[in-house]
C-alpha cells in the first residue's frame, strides 16, 4: 500500500537488511581484523564454546533441598 517510506523504516535486531552495503562492509572489516565471526548478526545464534566447572557451584540452600544442612542430634 506504500504507507511509508522504505529509506526511513526501522529495522529489528532479528531481521537486519541484507541491503545495507555499508553496515556489512563494516562487518567485514570487524571480522578480518579480530578473526572470523566475532561480530554477526543476532538472528544467526552462536554456538557456546565454554562450560561452567560445577565442581566450584556454590550450594543453592534455599532452592535444592538436597543442599540444605542436616543436623543429627
Amino acid at each position: 500500500m506504500g504507507l511509508h517510506i522504505e529509506a526511513v523504516s526501522q529495522y529489528d535486531l532479528f531481521t537486519p537488511p541484507n541491503d545495507n552495503n555499508k553496515l556489512m562492509s563494516c562487518m567485514d572489516r570487524i571480522n578480518a581484523k579480530y578473526g572470523r565471526s566475532t561480530v554477526h548478526i543476532a538472528a544467526k545464534g552462536f554456538e557456546q564454546k565454554f562450560a561452567m566447572r560445577r565442581s566450584f557451584l556454590s550450594p543453592q540452600y534455599t532452592a535444592k533441598w538436597s543442599d540444605i544442612p542436616k543436623i543429627i542430634c
